[in-house]
């Protein structure tokens, strides 16, 4: 039997995204027009660099190098010459290549090849960014010193059909122009996330002995954003090279590999000390969010915990927001795992039901992309649990026992990740199981006490636990660190329902309307405020509240709080006796409501 031929090669596979789409829209124009880059574009690099084309399919190319410099050479020469070709084509009409390169052994069939070696590249090729390469560890270790090219740590990847992970590096292009890339940006993994620097803040003050302060201002601002999962903080090490000169935001990004930048200033005079904060963009350049803060210095501990905290949950959702909007703008062919997440929290967040349907496609996109990544299991759990709380759905068990499973598939993933727990309790919430929601909440706090949500749901759990008092301090406490939040609406209902068991009436009217004005159509907050102000005497304004609740849900009754996680009686029985003085009707008048309907709970089920 003749001896199988093997030989070690740099092997390219190259395609072109969204192929599919461009042939839909103009089968003869694509075709003319990929020959002719293939023509003056493609293959003369490839002769150039001694690599060989050994087959191509339609829109795809697989390449053999005896040289992996020369591979990796070629390729970025490719493809910065398509940066610049596309640059002058309307981008619904630009070609795209994505090359996966990896260096291996391959088996010769005449001219063909086979192998692992030749998977391997047609799997990095899969999750290249459009107009970039992705390359394997053993490519990056032969070129990293050998060429002028800048690659970042894309992590291991799970390769579909490669039996152990691989890990693999990104290609930094710094052409503006490049196809897929922002100016100063670099491709990201599936996984990847954006990166964050917190520079050292500025002493202003004259007093040297200060200095200790800002840096701690610094310091601390780096760890509780560490806790935060949604990017990555670059290490305090790394950052505070620049202490004490003149920065360039810009440059930064380029030598820490970063996305965003917060830099700030400390100056103090006598008791008195204003911190100032900013978030900036580093592809642009842009300010995300700024904030000044003046302060009392009696206890300069307290004042430095208190301040970092702010900053840092005030970088969270903003660093969210500019993010979920770049997601939203991107091309569905482009989109990975994390962008899937930001589009499907862009969709959760309009509290709809159609919205809703979106929000689970895209979590169940991004774990399709990457079945291990914790983040779109435990949203996921919150479409299921939605469904079930807005009355999205005839089958609330249902709904919830989903909730349950992607709950614990997310957990199996990440134990560490706070919005695991944070999807355990909620659902743990809506399924009556207060305790457990409890639990899960301080496992949240416990990761990262600076979270909305995690504060939110602790607070929500306390109060149905019978421990209001308790309550009151994790309402405030997420409202204070993040009083634009999504999701601060539904947490005004929970902090005045908590003022309502404790017989404050007055607190709870006014925190009940705070609720209404961020959603007109929230009716807990309604029910809450008409109950209050009729265990407070003020019968006609309770039932002038009533008729408000009617005009947005017709069919409301005492009924329709049936389905609600109450499990102290007490509770239960103190809302429903306000609500009659009120003149809540006890069943629906809607002559179009049937008695087999079920009795909805009561959420934003107007989009008013």
């Amino acid at each position: 039997m003749a001896r199988e031929q093997r030989r070690l090669a740099a092997i390219v596979s190259a395609d072109v995204a969204g192929y599919s789409r461009l042939m839909g829209r103009d089968e003869s124009g694509t075709l003319a027009a990929l020959k002719q880059l293939r023509r003056e574009v493609v293959d003369p690099p490839i002769a150039a660099y001694g690599g060989r084309i050994v087959k191509t399919t339609g829109d795809g190319l697989l390449l053999e190098f005896p040289s992996v410099v020369d591979a990796v050479l070629c390729m970025i020469e490719v493809q910065t010459a398509m940066a610049e070709r596309n640059a002058a084509v309307p981008e619904e009409r630009r070609i795209i290549f994505r090359i996966g390169i990896h260096l291996g052994d391959v088996i010769i069939d005449g001219h063909d090849i086979f192998g692992d070696g030749v998977n391997i590249a047609a799997r990095l090729e899969a999750v290249a960014q459009p107009g970039g390469l992705c390359v394997s560890q053993a490519v990056y270790d032969s070129v990293r010193r050998k060429i002028d090219a800048t690659f970042v740590d894309g992590g291991s990847r799970d390769l579909k059909n490669i039996t152990t992970p691989i890990p693999v590096w990104h290609w930094r292009t710094e052409n503006p122009t490049q196809a897929g890339a922002a100016a100063g940006a670099w491709p990201r993994t599936n996984r990847d996330k954006p990166a964050i620097a917190v520079l050292p803040f500025e002493n202003m003050s004259r007093n040297p002995d200060q200095e200790y302060f800002s840096d701690g201002i610094a310091e601390d601002i780096i760890t509780n954003l560490s806790k935060f999962r949604d990017f990555h903080v670059i290490a305090r090490n790394s950052t505070f090279i620049y202490k004490g000169t003149s920065v360039d935001v810009a440059k930064v990004g380029r030598e820490l590999k970063t996305d965003y930048v917060v830099e700030g200033s400390v100056r103090s005079t006598g008791s008195r000390v204003r911190i100032t904060a900013q978030l900036i963009n580093v592809s642009n350049g842009a300010h995300v969010w700024a904030e000044r803060y003046d302060r009392d210095l009696t206890d300069i501990f307290e004042v430095q915990d208190e301040i970092t905290a702010r900053i840092a949950s005030a970088v969270d959702p903003a660093i969210r927001s500019f993010e979920m909007q770049a997601a939203m703008r991107k091309h569905p062919t482009s989109l990975d795992a994390w962008d899937h997440v930001l589009r499907g929290l862009w969709h959760l967040n309009q509290f709809k039901k159609p919205a809703n349907a979106e929000a689970r496609e895209e979590f169940e996109a991004a774990i399709a992309i990457d079945a291990r990544y914790a983040l779109p299991h435990a949203w996921l759990a919150l479409t299921h649990v939605f469904d079930a709380w807005f009355n999205w759905t005839d089958t609330h068990a249902v709904s919830l026992d989903r909730a349950h499973q992607a709950v614990a598939g997310a957990l199996r993933l990440d134990d560490t990740e706070p919005m695991c727990h944070v999807a355990s309790a909620v659902q743990c919430f809506w399924s009556g199981r207060m305790e457990q929601a409890r639990t899960a909440a301080d496992r949240a706090l416990a990761l990262n006490p600076n979270s909305f949500l995690a504060n939110y749901i602790a607070g929500c759990a306390l109060n149905y636990c019978g421990q209001c008092e308790a309550a009151l301090p994790h309402n405030l406490k997420a409202l204070d660190l993040s009083p634009n939040d999504p999701f601060a609406w539904n947490c005004l209902g929970s902090f005045a329902h908590a003022h309502l068991n404790l017989g404050n009436y007055d607190e709870a009217i006014a925190v009940a309307d705070r609720a209404i004005v961020l959603r007109h159509g929230y009716l807990f907050a309604r029910v809450v405020r008409a109950a209050a102000l009729a265990h407070s005497g003020r019968l006609r304004e309770a039932k002038e509240s009533v008729s408000a609740i009617l005009e947005i849900a017709p069919d409301f009754s005492m009924a329709r709080l049936s389905h609600y996680p109450f499990v102290i009686e007490r509770q239960r029985q103190h809302l429903l006796t306000g609500l009659a003085l009120a003149g809540v009707p006890t069943a629906s008048r809607d002559p179009t409501a049937t008695q087999t309907t079920p009795p909805a709970p009561v959420g934003p089920l107007s989009d008013v």
